[in-house]
């Protein structure tokens, strides 16, 4: 009996000793886990982001071509009324 009590310290600190590699292993892969799914969500939030770019991108050229119309009309419109002011006049003088 003696012979065992002499290993007890022994046996004590080896068992606190796997215990706390135990926890401590546990926490590891908890903490692996956890960048794993940070991970996921940073792939996830690049995957959005670049799909805001390209919806952006395409919007802008939208935006860039309906302005083009916009001036077009614009232009058109000017060349209309300058053709009815030229009728105007022409008719004005032909009434004088």
């Amino acid at each position: 009996m003696s012979d065992y009590l002499k290993f007890l310290p022994l046996a004590l600190v080896a068992s606190a000793t796997i215990a706390s590699g135990a926890v401590d292993n546990f926490r590891l892969q908890a903490h692996a886990q956890e960048l794993i799914n940070l991970e996921e969500s940073m792939d996830e939030n690049e995957d959005i982001i670049g799909e805001i770019q390209r919806l952006l991108i395409k919007r802008k050229g939208e935006v860039e071509l309906d302005l083009e119309l916009v001036k077009r009309e614009q232009q058109d419109q000017g060349e209309d009324l300058e053709e009815i002011l030229l009728l105007l006049r022409s008719l004005d003088n032909t009434l004088r």
